[in-house]
Protein backbone atom coordinates (compact mmCIF):
# COMPACT_ATOMS: atom_id res chain seq x y z
CA UNK A 1 0.00 0.00 0.00
CA UNK A 2 1.15 3.68 -0.92
CA UNK A 3 1.31 6.14 2.02
CA UNK A 4 2.38 9.75 2.36
CA UNK A 5 4.74 10.84 5.27
CA UNK A 6 2.91 14.00 5.07
CA UNK A 7 0.71 14.94 8.10
CA UNK A 8 -0.89 18.49 8.97
CA UNK A 9 1.16 18.11 12.13
CA UNK A 10 4.31 17.58 10.44
CA UNK A 11 4.21 20.65 8.11
CA UNK A 12 3.07 22.78 10.71
CA UNK A 13 6.49 21.70 13.06
CA UNK A 14 8.50 21.66 9.73
CA UNK A 15 8.08 25.27 8.96
CA UNK A 16 8.29 26.66 12.85
CA UNK A 17 12.13 27.70 12.98
CA UNK A 18 13.50 29.24 15.76
CA UNK A 19 16.15 32.38 15.31
CA UNK A 20 19.56 30.98 15.30
CA UNK A 21 18.74 27.96 13.60
CA UNK A 22 20.13 29.00 10.70
CA UNK A 23 22.41 27.56 7.90
CA UNK A 24 24.28 28.61 4.82
CA UNK A 25 23.84 26.91 1.14
CA UNK A 26 26.87 28.97 -0.56
CA UNK A 27 26.51 28.39 -4.67
CA UNK A 28 28.21 29.21 -6.94
CA UNK A 29 27.93 28.82 -10.94
CA UNK A 30 30.79 29.94 -12.92
CA UNK A 31 29.07 31.35 -16.28
CA UNK A 32 25.87 32.18 -14.76
CA UNK A 33 24.95 35.35 -14.57
CA UNK A 34 21.92 37.34 -12.76
CA UNK A 35 20.24 33.77 -12.47
CA UNK A 36 17.49 32.89 -10.03
CA UNK A 37 18.22 29.72 -7.20
CA UNK A 38 15.29 28.11 -5.30
CA UNK A 39 15.86 26.72 -2.14
CA UNK A 40 12.62 24.50 -1.06
CA UNK A 41 11.91 22.12 1.53
CA UNK A 42 11.23 18.36 1.06
CA UNK A 43 8.45 17.43 3.27
CA UNK A 44 8.67 13.80 1.02
CA UNK A 45 5.53 13.93 -0.43
CA UNK A 46 5.34 17.92 -1.72
CA UNK A 47 8.44 20.07 -2.66
CA UNK A 48 7.64 23.62 -1.06
CA UNK A 49 9.63 26.70 -2.13
CA UNK A 50 10.84 28.76 0.86
CA UNK A 51 13.16 31.58 -0.60
CA UNK A 52 14.77 32.65 -4.19
CA UNK A 53 17.72 34.64 -4.50
CA UNK A 54 19.76 36.17 -7.49
CA UNK A 55 23.03 34.59 -8.07
CA UNK A 56 24.63 37.57 -8.75
CA UNK A 57 28.30 37.05 -10.82
CA UNK A 58 27.56 33.54 -10.65
CA UNK A 59 27.69 33.64 -6.60
CA UNK A 60 25.24 33.34 -4.09
CA UNK A 61 25.41 33.07 -0.16
CA UNK A 62 21.94 32.19 1.08
CA UNK A 63 20.83 31.87 4.79
CA UNK A 64 18.16 29.01 5.45
CA UNK A 65 16.60 28.76 9.09
CA UNK A 66 16.86 25.23 9.62
CA UNK A 67 13.76 23.13 11.97
CA UNK A 68 14.98 23.08 15.66
CA UNK A 69 15.87 20.05 16.79
CA UNK A 70 16.63 18.38 13.51
CA UNK A 71 18.07 18.52 10.12
CA UNK A 72 15.75 19.87 7.31
CA UNK A 73 15.70 18.38 3.53
CA UNK A 74 16.18 20.74 0.93
CA UNK A 75 16.52 21.06 -2.63
CA UNK A 76 18.31 23.78 -4.62
CA UNK A 77 17.72 24.42 -7.86
CA UNK A 78 19.28 27.06 -10.45
CA UNK A 79 16.61 28.57 -13.24
CA UNK A 80 14.60 25.75 -12.76
CA UNK A 81 17.40 23.01 -13.30
CA UNK A 82 19.97 21.07 -11.44
CA UNK A 83 17.51 19.98 -8.34
CA UNK A 84 20.16 19.23 -5.64
CA UNK A 85 18.93 17.13 -2.54
CA UNK A 86 20.39 17.98 0.63
CA UNK A 87 20.15 17.46 4.61
CA UNK A 88 21.37 20.49 6.27
CA UNK A 89 22.04 21.13 10.33
CA UNK A 90 21.93 24.58 11.84
CA UNK A 91 25.39 26.22 11.52
CA UNK A 92 26.43 24.06 8.50
CA UNK A 93 27.66 25.89 5.58
CA UNK A 94 26.98 24.00 2.24
CA UNK A 95 29.33 24.94 -0.18
CA UNK A 96 27.91 23.66 -3.96
CA UNK A 97 30.20 24.40 -7.21
CA UNK A 98 28.42 23.64 -10.26
CA UNK A 99 30.98 22.06 -13.19
CA UNK A 100 30.95 21.28 -16.67
CA UNK A 101 29.78 17.54 -15.63
CA UNK A 102 27.53 18.23 -12.91
CA UNK A 103 28.15 19.72 -9.55
CA UNK A 104 30.55 19.18 -6.40
CA UNK A 105 28.94 19.29 -3.11
CA UNK A 106 31.10 19.62 0.57
CA UNK A 107 30.23 20.61 4.08
CA UNK A 108 27.46 18.55 4.89
CA UNK A 109 28.15 14.62 5.19
CA UNK A 110 24.16 14.06 5.47
CA UNK A 111 23.67 15.81 2.08
CA UNK A 112 26.45 13.73 0.95
CA UNK A 113 25.29 10.42 1.44
CA UNK A 114 21.62 11.52 0.67
CA UNK A 115 23.07 12.55 -2.97
CA UNK A 116 24.63 8.81 -3.43
CA UNK A 117 21.24 7.33 -2.30
CA UNK A 118 19.66 10.08 -4.57
CA UNK A 119 21.74 8.73 -7.51
CA UNK A 120 21.40 5.02 -6.71
CA UNK A 121 17.87 5.53 -6.11
CA UNK A 122 17.47 7.19 -10.44
CA UNK A 123 20.09 4.52 -11.65
CA UNK A 124 17.41 1.85 -10.24
CA UNK A 125 14.96 3.71 -11.51
CA UNK A 126 15.97 3.88 -14.57
CA UNK A 127 17.18 0.18 -15.33
CA UNK A 128 13.53 -0.82 -13.73
CA UNK A 129 11.15 1.39 -16.21
CA UNK A 130 13.03 0.01 -18.47
CA UNK A 131 12.40 -3.61 -17.74
CA UNK A 132 8.75 -2.58 -16.95
CA UNK A 133 8.25 -1.36 -21.22
CA UNK A 134 10.39 -4.23 -22.36
CA UNK A 135 7.71 -6.69 -20.28
CA UNK A 136 4.50 -4.30 -21.32
CA UNK A 137 5.65 -4.83 -24.91
CA UNK A 138 6.42 -8.69 -24.68
CA UNK A 139 3.02 -8.66 -23.53
CA UNK A 140 1.62 -7.21 -26.07
CA UNK A 141 3.41 -9.16 -28.34
CA UNK A 142 2.19 -12.55 -26.58
CA UNK A 143 5.66 -13.50 -25.98
CA UNK A 144 4.54 -14.74 -22.31
CA UNK A 145 8.29 -16.52 -22.09
CA UNK A 146 10.06 -13.32 -22.19
CA UNK A 147 7.58 -11.66 -20.24
CA UNK A 148 7.93 -14.13 -17.46
CA UNK A 149 11.70 -13.51 -17.70
CA UNK A 150 11.45 -9.98 -17.44
CA UNK A 151 9.18 -9.81 -14.79
CA UNK A 152 11.32 -12.24 -12.93
CA UNK A 153 14.35 -9.84 -13.22
CA UNK A 154 12.11 -7.21 -11.90
CA UNK A 155 11.33 -8.99 -8.80
CA UNK A 156 15.21 -10.13 -8.20
CA UNK A 157 15.74 -6.11 -8.54
CA UNK A 158 13.23 -5.15 -5.92
CA UNK A 159 14.47 -8.21 -3.52
CA UNK A 160 17.92 -6.50 -3.97
CA UNK A 161 17.06 -2.84 -3.19
CA UNK A 162 14.93 -4.13 -0.16
CA UNK A 163 18.20 -5.87 1.35
CA UNK A 164 20.70 -3.11 0.35
CA UNK A 165 18.02 -0.20 2.23
CA UNK A 166 17.53 -2.40 5.50
CA UNK A 167 21.62 -3.03 5.03
CA UNK A 168 22.06 1.10 5.09
CA UNK A 169 19.41 1.44 7.89
CA UNK A 170 21.29 -0.89 10.50
CA UNK A 171 24.78 1.15 9.52
CA UNK A 172 23.32 4.26 9.84
CA UNK A 173 21.20 4.54 12.86
CA UNK A 174 21.93 7.97 13.35
CA UNK A 175 21.62 9.51 10.46
CA UNK A 176 17.88 11.15 8.99
CA UNK A 177 18.77 9.37 5.38
CA UNK A 178 17.05 6.50 6.59
CA UNK A 179 13.89 8.00 6.21
CA UNK A 180 13.70 8.54 2.54
CA UNK A 181 14.34 5.03 2.28
CA UNK A 182 10.83 4.07 4.40
CA UNK A 183 8.63 5.84 2.32
CA UNK A 184 10.41 4.86 -1.22
CA UNK A 185 8.23 4.05 -3.85
CA UNK A 186 9.78 1.54 -6.93
CA UNK A 187 6.29 2.37 -8.79
CA UNK A 188 3.33 4.44 -7.76
CA UNK A 189 1.69 1.49 -6.96
CA UNK A 190 4.59 -0.49 -4.99
CA UNK A 191 6.31 1.14 -1.63
CA UNK A 192 10.08 -0.31 -0.84
CA UNK A 193 8.61 -1.35 2.83
CA UNK A 194 4.67 -2.87 1.72
CA UNK A 195 4.39 -4.85 4.18
CA UNK A 196 2.89 -4.17 7.27
CA UNK A 197 5.60 -6.37 9.19
CA UNK A 198 7.88 -3.55 7.79
CA UNK A 199 6.77 -1.60 11.41
CA UNK A 200 8.77 -3.54 13.17
CA UNK A 201 11.80 -2.14 11.14
CA UNK A 202 10.63 1.90 11.61
CA UNK A 203 10.01 0.97 15.10
CA UNK A 204 13.74 0.36 15.25
CA UNK A 205 14.42 3.72 13.22
CA UNK A 206 12.04 5.81 15.77
CA UNK A 207 14.18 4.35 18.50
CA UNK A 208 17.34 5.37 17.23
CA UNK A 209 16.89 8.52 15.51
CA UNK A 210 14.56 10.08 18.86
CA UNK A 211 17.92 9.79 20.68
CA UNK A 212 19.82 12.45 18.41
CA UNK A 213 16.52 14.17 17.50
CA UNK A 214 13.90 13.81 20.54
CA UNK A 215 11.83 17.31 18.74
CA UNK A 216 12.39 16.46 15.22
CA UNK A 217 9.05 16.76 13.74
CA UNK A 218 10.07 14.03 11.28
CA UNK A 219 9.48 11.44 13.91
CA UNK A 220 6.06 12.65 15.05
CA UNK A 221 4.95 11.68 11.38
CA UNK A 222 6.83 8.51 11.74
CA UNK A 223 5.41 7.75 14.67
CA UNK A 224 1.95 8.25 13.25
CA UNK A 225 2.98 5.82 10.42
CA UNK A 226 4.22 3.26 12.93
CA UNK A 227 0.84 3.11 14.88
CA UNK A 228 -1.27 3.07 11.48
CA UNK A 229 1.12 -0.02 10.44
CA UNK A 230 0.05 -1.25 13.84
CA UNK A 231 -3.35 -1.44 13.26
CA UNK A 232 -3.35 -2.79 10.13
CA UNK A 233 -1.67 -5.31 11.03
CA UNK A 234 -3.74 -6.22 14.37
CA UNK A 235 -6.52 -6.08 11.70
CA UNK A 236 -4.75 -8.53 9.35
CA UNK A 237 -4.47 -10.80 12.26
CA UNK A 238 -8.47 -10.59 12.73
CA UNK A 239 -8.96 -10.97 8.92
CA UNK A 240 -6.76 -15.02 9.84
CA UNK A 241 -9.39 -15.77 12.73
CA UNK A 242 -11.98 -14.30 11.03
CA UNK A 243 -11.72 -16.54 8.09
CA UNK A 244 -11.90 -19.26 11.12
CA UNK A 245 -14.99 -18.43 13.11
CA UNK A 246 -16.54 -14.98 11.18
CA UNK A 247 -16.30 -12.01 8.99
CA UNK A 248 -15.75 -8.18 10.04
CA UNK A 249 -19.52 -6.50 9.93
CA UNK A 250 -19.79 -3.08 8.54
CA UNK A 251 -22.56 -0.47 8.27
CA UNK A 252 -23.02 2.10 5.86
CA UNK A 253 -25.41 3.35 4.18
CA UNK A 254 -26.57 3.04 0.32
CA UNK A 255 -27.77 5.64 -1.66
CA UNK A 256 -31.40 6.26 -0.56
CA UNK A 257 -29.59 7.26 2.67
CA UNK A 258 -30.53 3.73 4.55
CA UNK A 259 -28.24 1.59 6.51
CA UNK A 260 -26.80 -1.48 4.95
CA UNK A 261 -25.31 -3.77 7.83
CA UNK A 262 -23.34 -6.48 5.95
CA UNK A 263 -24.28 -9.19 9.28
CA UNK A 264 -27.54 -8.66 8.47
CA UNK A 265 -27.04 -11.07 5.06
CA UNK A 266 -25.42 -13.45 7.18
CA UNK A 267 -26.96 -17.07 5.89
CA UNK A 268 -26.60 -16.07 2.44
CA UNK A 269 -23.55 -16.37 0.09
CA UNK A 270 -22.00 -12.74 -0.18
CA UNK A 271 -19.80 -11.17 -2.23
CA UNK A 272 -18.00 -8.37 -0.87
CA UNK A 273 -16.55 -6.13 -3.04
CA UNK A 274 -14.50 -3.23 -2.53
CA UNK A 275 -14.13 -0.94 -5.69
CA UNK A 276 -13.75 2.69 -7.52
CA UNK A 277 -17.01 3.34 -8.63
CA UNK A 278 -14.54 6.16 -10.98
CA UNK A 279 -12.69 3.18 -12.50
CA UNK A 280 -14.05 2.43 -15.99
CA UNK A 281 -12.99 -1.13 -16.37
CA UNK A 282 -14.44 -1.53 -12.61
CA UNK A 283 -17.66 -0.48 -13.89
CA UNK A 284 -17.63 -2.65 -16.67
CA UNK A 285 -16.82 -5.49 -14.49
CA UNK A 286 -20.24 -4.30 -12.39
CA UNK A 287 -22.21 -5.31 -15.80
CA UNK A 288 -20.58 -9.08 -16.35
CA UNK A 289 -21.93 -9.51 -12.39
CA UNK A 290 -25.30 -8.85 -12.95
CA UNK A 291 -25.48 -12.27 -15.17
CA UNK A 292 -24.35 -14.06 -12.09
CA UNK A 293 -26.13 -11.65 -9.28
CA UNK A 294 -29.25 -12.60 -11.52
CA UNK A 295 -28.46 -16.74 -11.76
CA UNK A 296 -28.19 -17.17 -8.24
CA UNK A 297 -29.99 -14.55 -6.47
CA UNK A 298 -32.78 -16.59 -5.61
CA UNK A 299 -30.76 -19.35 -4.17
CA UNK A 300 -29.23 -17.50 -1.47
CA UNK A 301 -26.15 -15.11 -3.43
CA UNK A 302 -25.92 -11.63 -2.30
CA UNK A 303 -23.36 -9.18 -3.23
CA UNK A 304 -22.65 -6.37 -0.61
CA UNK A 305 -20.36 -3.71 -2.49
CA UNK A 306 -18.45 -0.98 -1.33
CA UNK A 307 -17.53 1.97 -3.22
CA UNK A 308 -14.19 3.67 -1.17
CA UNK A 309 -14.66 7.03 -3.56
CA UNK A 310 -14.62 10.07 -1.55
CA UNK A 311 -17.13 11.74 -4.01
CA UNK A 312 -20.19 10.39 -2.32
CA UNK A 313 -22.49 11.88 -5.29
CA UNK A 314 -20.21 10.85 -8.25
CA UNK A 315 -20.86 6.97 -6.73
CA UNK A 316 -24.17 7.41 -6.17
CA UNK A 317 -24.42 9.04 -9.77
CA UNK A 318 -23.04 5.64 -10.98
CA UNK A 319 -24.76 3.33 -9.22
CA UNK A 320 -27.69 4.73 -10.41
CA UNK A 321 -26.64 5.16 -14.22
CA UNK A 322 -26.14 1.34 -13.76
CA UNK A 323 -29.12 0.18 -11.84
CA UNK A 324 -27.04 -1.72 -10.25
CA UNK A 325 -29.46 -4.26 -8.53
CA UNK A 326 -27.57 -5.92 -5.44
CA UNK A 327 -26.13 -3.41 -2.27
CA UNK A 328 -24.40 -0.77 -2.80
CA UNK A 329 -23.10 1.57 -0.68
CA UNK A 330 -20.21 4.45 -0.57
CA UNK A 331 -16.96 4.81 2.33
CA UNK A 332 -16.19 7.96 1.53
CA UNK A 333 -12.95 7.87 4.00
CA UNK A 334 -11.29 5.30 1.17
CA UNK A 335 -8.08 3.29 2.65
CA UNK A 336 -8.35 4.67 5.52
CA UNK A 337 -11.75 3.90 6.22
CA UNK A 338 -12.69 1.19 9.01
CA UNK A 339 -14.33 -0.84 6.35
CA UNK A 340 -11.04 -1.18 4.35
CA UNK A 341 -8.75 -1.29 7.09
CA UNK A 342 -10.76 -4.22 8.75
CA UNK A 343 -10.51 -6.02 5.78
CA UNK A 344 -6.48 -4.83 4.31
CA UNK A 345 -7.79 -3.13 1.01
CA UNK A 346 -4.43 -2.00 -0.59
CA UNK A 347 -5.97 -2.58 -3.99
CA UNK A 348 -8.99 -2.14 -5.74
CA UNK A 349 -11.01 -3.57 -6.71
CA UNK A 350 -11.12 -6.61 -3.61
CA UNK A 351 -13.29 -9.11 -3.23
CA UNK A 352 -13.94 -11.90 -0.27
CA UNK A 353 -16.51 -14.52 -0.95
CA UNK A 354 -17.95 -15.25 2.19
CA UNK A 355 -19.92 -18.67 2.69
CA UNK A 356 -23.52 -19.22 4.78
CA UNK A 357 -22.34 -20.15 7.76
CA UNK A 358 -20.41 -16.93 7.57
CA UNK A 359 -16.56 -18.20 6.80
CA UNK A 360 -14.45 -16.38 4.55
CA UNK A 361 -13.93 -19.06 1.24
CA UNK A 362 -12.54 -16.52 -0.85
CA UNK A 363 -10.61 -13.85 -1.97
CA UNK A 364 -10.16 -11.76 -5.33
CA UNK A 365 -12.08 -14.25 -7.70
CA UNK A 366 -12.19 -11.93 -10.31
CA UNK A 367 -12.67 -14.42 -13.43
CA UNK A 368 -16.68 -14.21 -14.12
CA UNK A 369 -16.16 -18.08 -15.43
CA UNK A 370 -14.17 -18.78 -11.53
CA UNK A 371 -16.60 -16.53 -9.43
CA UNK A 372 -19.69 -18.76 -11.27
CA UNK A 373 -18.58 -21.93 -10.40
CA UNK A 374 -17.24 -20.47 -6.14
CA UNK A 375 -20.71 -19.22 -5.65
CA UNK A 376 -22.24 -22.22 -7.50
CA UNK A 377 -20.58 -24.67 -4.96
CA UNK A 378 -21.16 -22.37 -2.06
CA UNK A 379 -25.04 -21.79 -2.46
CA UNK A 380 -25.50 -25.73 -2.52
Amino acid sequence: MKKSFLAPLFIAAAVACTSGNKAVISVEYPGKKDSKVVISRLHFSTVSPIDTFDLKGGRANIPVEISEGTSDFLYVTVDGENSIPLLVAASEKVNIRFTEGGYECAGSPESSKLQSLHNEFNAFDRKFDSLSTLAAQAHLEGNTKMEKHLKREMGAMYVSQKRDAIKYIYENPSSLTVLPLLYRNITSELPLFAQNSDVLLMERVYDSLRVHYPSSAYLVSLADEIQLRKGAMIMETYMKEAGEVDFPDIALNDINGRQQILSAYKGNVIALIFWDSENVAQRNYNAELVEIYNKYHKKGFEIYQVSLNSDKTAWALQVKSQQVPWISVCDPQGYLSASALMYNVTNLPAMYLIDKEGTIVGKDIFSITDLDAAVSKAVR
